[in-house]
């Protein structure tokens, strides 16, 4: 017989794929391929249906199109910032801080320190490329793996997978993305065709339109194999490998 232990890898914590646990294990964001199938190590925001499409928690408007304190050269770190809302110090550990004008730019937060309307200070991992002025704007964006929540009906955040198990709010799980999953769906799942987020149940998955993909939500995978008996079928996952 062959050798099947690859479909059993070790993985790095005490806390296997059909697990949750209110302790954090690993640094969010952590990646286990497990055979044919991908998990990232994610926390919930609010309590996850197993089975359930999982979307990345909306950031605050008023995080974004805010104002640089000050300005800032080339090669800086730590940036000051104003922002019209008070934000507790860490929110956004993490997450990215997007420059949107002049020369723009994309960075990973390591520290965001108490903001509000008179200071704040965000620390970067990589030193900006570019300077900007006072009179730049930026926006703020969650970490993609922290405080993720069940797709809604707006249907206006980035999917970033499927819950395999019942998820408690504030608990920390293998968020599934890539390969061979069961998920909510709004109708039968059949072989090949592609499905995105529903639009009757926000929940669930539905047929893409074939006129436009953008006319329901995200996609989500293609139907693998039959699945008649609802609310669940069968769906190759094809979010992020």
């Amino acid at each position: 017989m062959p050798d099947k232990k690859h479909w059993q890898p070790q993985i790095p914590i005490n806390q296997g794929i059909y697990d949750a646990d209110t302790t954090q294990r690993a640094e969010l964001g952590t990646r286990l391929p497990v055979g044919d199938r991908v998990f990232y190590y994610s926390h919930a925001g609010e309590q996850i249906e197993a089975t359930e499409p999982v979307v990345h928690a909306v950031s605050n408007a008023g995080h974004t199109n805010e104002i640089f304190k000050v300005s800032a050269a080339a090669a800086a770190t730590q940036l000051t910032v104003s922002n019209s809302l008070s934000i507790a110090a860490g929110l956004y550990n993490e997450g990215y801080l997007a420059i949107l004008s002049e020369t723009g730019g994309m960075y990973r937060i390591s520290s965001q320190y108490v903001m509000n309307s008179v200071t704040g200070f965000i620390e970067l991992y990589d030193p900006i490329k570019y300077s900007h002025e006072s009179d730049g704007l930026y926006s703020l964006i969650l970490p993609l793996y922290k405080n993720c929540v069940p797709v809604n009906a707006a249907v206006t955040q980035l999917l970033l997978g499927v819950a395999p198990i019942l998820v408690a709010s504030g608990s920390y799980f293998w968020l599934q993305t890539w390969g061979p999953c069961v998920v909510l769906t709004e109708a039968a799942i059949v072989e090949g065709n592609v499905y995105t987020v529903g639009t009757t149940d926000a929940d669930k998955l539905t047929l893409a339109e074939a006129v436009s993909l953008l006319s329901n939500g995200p996609t989500a995978g293609i139907g693998l194999g039959e699945g008649s008996s609802l609310p669940n079928g069968p769906l190759f996952l094809t979010v992020r490998q």
